[in-house]
């Protein structure tokens, strides 16, 4: 039975757990590119989701890293690989960046509430205010 590790739970937070393992029961593939998993999600219940949401666990029993989209998003990176947060850092005066470490641990923390992934924006706040300390830090 095919094993997946869900990476993507954007419109079913409530049946699905980014980074847990699921187990296939059946596969109805649409296209080449494209399939349908029917997996359980729960003690008792069972849906189709699509694949595009899951990796598939190798054959090693490893399970495919799950990206850090706290701490390392690759979507922060340019195509040269410089982190956004770091470019930022050097356009911007201290007391900018200090504004702007700022403004972003006050917008995590408020809409942490209303999105549907308050763990993942609580964390981001804690790591805007991790930055935050360590910028305030160097001044002594």
């Amino acid at each position: 039975m095919k094993r997946v590790i869900c990476i993507n739970v954007e419109g079913s937070e409530d049946m699905l757990v980014k980074g847990k393992e699921y187990k296939v029961f059946k596969e109805w593939c649409i296209s080449d590119s494209e399939c349908l998993y029917l997996v359980q999600y729960d003690e008792l219940e069972k849906d189709w989701f699509l694949s595009t949401r899951f990796e598939e666990v190798s054959k090693n029993n490893e399970k495919p890293k799950v990206e850090d989209v706290v701490n390392n998003p690759s979507h922060y990176k340019g195509n040269k690989g410089i982190e956004t947060i770091d470019f930022i850092e050097n356009v911007l005066t201290r007391e900018e960046f200090i504004g702007y470490l700022r403004g972003n641990v006050i917008k995590y923390q408020s809409r942490a509430n209303l999105k549907g992934r308050k763990e993942e924006d609580l964390k981001k706040a804690k790591w805007y205010s991790d930055k935050l300390v360590e910028v305030l830090k160097d001044e002594n």
